[in-house]
């Protein structure tokens, strides 16, 4: 007894220590972030920006009701940027939504990071952020760390070798119109996640997390207390291959529950990469009784299978995929409970090889079995088709996607069900970025906890337009046929219009305005209308370089280069040197526009641009039709902070293959008056393997040539790829009496921009076999 009673006094002091933290923290916060400036007045002088913005939602019906109520939702939106040269960078970020009630805040955070102290970078936040209950992050395909939300305090620090962040703060759910409120769930949450490096090739984390008073979504209590223990590790024995393993442990009790109830979860195994391939195999076991931070969410508690998937490109462009996951629950073997086998296998092939269509075929198998027959017995298959098949033709762009699922219980035939769906549409891209589409969906699902089969019907026509009048447009209009059986079959059909604007207004605010609209067909349900309106302005300070490329959050922290080289490779050993021509004037885009083209030196560069994901483009057109693009003209690059990375750009200009084929009367191996050019005779170019020509270029080359001789015997190929060929010609096209000299097939070696005219194929009239008979006429 006396120990229930000192657990409830140290519960209400850890609750009244909450509410202090949750009621002080906000002023706290901004006193922290006003001292900043305070402390140092000289941080107009540096790089910093300012976002002011007013976002309003508002969902409204043409009739109310009891299931049909109208919202409203304000938010006013300010979010701050600061960087310093000694101390790093601060940044802040607030929503406060305006209700009847007043102003609250809905999301908010004041972040200083990059406070250097030696080798030791050192952060500190404080408000709402994400996060992911790991340090190694996403590793297993079958697996994602999934998102929490807290609101409280963080600090942590990073070395090369050793980091370390602890945090406390309760546990938020996302909602709201907007989706970006913070509505707090009473939950607690107080731990540490850490890493260690000790080598390159090993890898360790870990961490420990303590949490009371998880809820369910409709405020049931789910874990009165709960320790979760995570250990995580990556062996890495190449740049290939590596070994991963995460291991988590969790203590948790029920509202009701006198002992904690104990629970693993335990995934490993390796990792293989390949240039054009990859592997991937793991082992996972789920108990029934584990509990993470969000136990709402861990679909994947209560099994223990093995899971496998690989890939492969082949030369050709093929592309090999598929994966097998085995698995069952009643991990614990626990009395009383049935197990039931899973089985789930997919495989298919992508094939993007022009001129031919983009297709992608995948055949899709799963089953289950209980091991047990009884009221919970289960057994069923279910084998399924997916296709998809598109082509770019020019300007447009036509694709299908269809799927066929058919399920088949071998329990209750009742439930039964096929699942066909299927896609069509056509897109048209009238100007840069900008497309019209059409769009008709034709799809059929069966819901087997409802019970409920529905066939839906849809029409899209759709329209985006950046450059539309100086705004930035989307339109949309949907036709939507649904229907569902129950017991009895309902209808509904609706008209579904979106549309998207936005545009710079005066003073610099830039206004995003979207607007849905749901119409009823035949119906008495009301009609439906979302609009958001979105005004924002950014005020910018201190040195603001221009940056090259798109970056996304709310500060950027980090610039490296993207240089390149443009040359026409005569050699074909697919290095640039004193042998090869540089290519001036070439320009380059980046995804958000930035432009810059090769210098006389073939060379080009964009100086300052936003580590993380890029889309480099050569424009195509810039270059002479008389070279070859050995390589894609799109690339996709990782720029890394303070580094450097370098593109090269092949041309290969094409060579020339012409000649005359001729009957030689004279014998002189010359063509000249008294011989006979030969005309429409087949002559034949094909390609031999060439193993010092780049893979690049390969795939240019056409396995098989042919023209047809003119009037003057004279027969060319013209701007083909370099590389060596055979020549020969079909005798069949030989006119009769005709017979090859010339010794067929002719090797060819073409270097780039080579013209080898003089080729001769010569022929000589066929020799009159005498047989010592002559008749006579009228004998």
């Amino acid at each position: 007894m006396g120990n229930r009673k000192q657990l409830r006094t140290k519960g209400r002091k850890a609750r009244r220590s909450i509410f202090f933290l949750k009621s002080r923290l906000p002023r706290l916060a901004w006193l922290l972030g006003l001292s900043v400036f305070l402390v140092f007045p000289d941080l107009s002088a540096q790089q910093g920006y300012l976002n002011l913005a007013y976002w309003n939602r508002s969902r409204v019906y043409s009739q109310t009701g009891a299931y049909f109520g109208n919202e409203y939702e304000n938010i006013m939106h300010l979010d701050l940027w600061q960087k310093t040269i000694n101390y790093g960078i601060f940044s802040g970020w607030f929503d406060g939504r305006l209700s009847s009630t007043g102003l609250e805040a809905a999301h908010w955070y004041l972040n200083w990071q990059g406070f250097r102290a030696g080798r030791l970078s050192f952060k500190l936040r404080l408000g709402d952020h994400n996060l992911q209950l790991t340090t190694l992050g996403y590793r297993f395909t079958n697996y994602y760390p999934a998102y929490n939300y807290l609101r409280g305090v963080s600090a942590g620090f990073e070395h090369q070798k050793f980091g370390l962040e602890v945090f406390s703060g309760q546990v938020a759910r996302l909602s709201g119109l907007l989706g970006n409120f913070y509505s707090l769930t009473g939950q607690t949450a107080t731990g540490f996640l850490a890493r260690w490096e000790p080598d390159p090739k090993y890898y360790l984390g870990f961490g420990l997390i303590h949490t009371e008073n998880e809820k369910s979504w409709s405020g049931d209590l789910l874990t009165r207390t709960n320790d979760i223990l995570l250990v995580e590790s990556e062996l890495r024995f190449n740049e290939r291959a590596k070994f991963v393993m995460d291991t988590r442990s969790s203590l948790s009790a029920g509202e009701n529950d006198p002992v904690k109830a104990p629970g693993t979860s335990i995934r490993f195994g390796p990792l293989l990469q390949g240039n054009r391939w990859s592997l991937e195999v793991n082992y996972r076991r789920v108990d029934a009784d584990f509990r993470s931070l969000s136990s709402e969410f861990a679909y994947d508690r209560d099994q223990e299978g093995l899971f496998a998937s690989w890939r492969y490109q082949t030369r050709r462009r093929v592309f090999l995929f598929g994966a097998f996951d085995f698995y069952h629950d009643n991990v614990d073997r626990r009395s009383g409970l049935n197990t039931t086998d899973f089985w789930r296998v997919n495989s298919g092939f992508s094939l993007i090889s022009p001129p031919w269509p983009d297709l992608t075929l995948r055949l899709d198998f799963s089953a289950a079995e209980s091991r047990l027959p009884g009221d919970d017995y289960r057994n069923f298959i279910s084998p399924g088709i997916y296709l998809q098949l598109a082509k770019n033709l020019g300007r447009f762009y036509p694709y299908l996607r269809a799927r066929y699922q058919h399920y088949d219980d071998r329990v209750n035939d009742q439930r039964d069900f096929n699942y066909p769906s299927y896609y069509l549409g056509l897109r048209y891209n009238y100007s840069k970025s900008a497309y019209l589409m059409i769009e008709a969906e034709d799809s059929r699902y069966y819901d087997y906890l409802e019970n409920k089969l529905s066939a839906l019907n849809r029409l899209r026509l759709a329209s985006y337009a950046p450059f539309f009048f100086g705004t930035d447009f989307y339109g949309e209009l949907a036709y939507l046929d649904l229907k569902s059986w129950y017991s009895v079959t309902q209808v509904s059909r609706r008209i579904e219009l979106y549309l998207g604007l936005g545009r710079v207004v005066p003073l610099g605010f830039r206004l995003r305005l979207d607007f849905r609209a749901s119409w009823p067909v035949h119906s008495e349900q009301p009609a439906n209308y979302w609009l958001t309106l979105r005004l924002d302005r950014r005020f910018d300070w201190g040195q603001t370089p221009a940056y090259q490329g798109r970056t996304t959050g709310p500060g950027l922290y980090g610039t490296g280069k993207i240089e390149g080289l443009v040359f026409s490779d005569q050699n074909l050993n697919g290095i640039f040197d004193p042998e090869d021509r540089a290519f001036p004037g070439v320009t380059f885009y980046l995804e958000d526009g930035s432009s810059t083209s090769s210098d006389h030196s073939g060379r080009f560069l964009f100086g300052r641009v936003p580590e993380g994901l890029h889309s480099v483009n050569l424009e195509i057109s810039r270059v002479s039709a008389d070279y070859y693009l050995a390589g894609p003209e799109h690339r996709t690059v990782v720029v890394e902070r303070r580094k450097a990375t370098r593109l090269e750009y092949l041309l290969v200009e094409g060579a020339t293959a012409a000649g005359v084929i001729f009957q030689d009367l004279n014998k002189n191996g010359v063509l000249d008056e008294e011989d006979q050019p030969l005309r429409d005779v087949l002559v034949i170019l094909q390609a031999i393997e060439n193993e010092k020509l780049p893979e690049a270029l390969k795939p240019l080359r056409t396995e098989e040539l042919t023209c047809y001789s003119d009037g003057k015997g004279k027969f060319m190929f013209e701007n083909i790829v370099p590389g060596a060929y055979q020549l020969l010609v079909d005798e069949e096209t030989l006119p009769k009496g005709v017979k090859l000299q010339t010794a067929l097939p002719l090797r060819i070696d073409l270097k780039p921009g080579q013209a080898v005219r003089n080729l001769s194929i010569i022929c000589l009239p066929r020799p009159v076999i005498y047989t010592g008979r002559t008749r006579y006429p009228g004998t």
